[in-house]
């Protein structure tokens, strides 16, 4: 996730889909980023989000695979409801 404004704080969390549209959100996010996400759906919820690197502006981060996970999303937010929503430039999100 990149565009981030140094400084701010902001939450994270990762939504699994599975091929039924079936979703699953995160209830954590790696520290030091605290969130108040309650997680959702069928599926298992998302272990092991972690931040692998990050600069003053971006952040890249990393998950357990989820078994019957189709793809994943990245929520982010500087409100621990994860509302609005910001999507960034570019982003690298990956499950093993």
């Amino acid at each position: 996730m990149t565009g981030l404004t140094p400084g701010k704080k902001y939450y994270f969390a990762v939504v699994v889909v599975d091929p039924e549209r079936n979703v699953r959100l995160s209830d954590y996010t790696s520290s030091p980023y605290p969130s108040a996400v309650t997680p959702t759906g069928k599926l298992p919820t998302p272990t092991g989000l972690k931040a692998t690197a990050a600069t003053s502006t971006s952040l890249s981060f990393d998950w357990d695979d989820v078994v019957g996970a189709e793809k994943y999303h990245v929520k982010v937010s500087t409100s621990s409801t994860l509302s609005p929503r910001r999507s960034g430039s570019s982003l690298r999100a990956r499950g093993p």
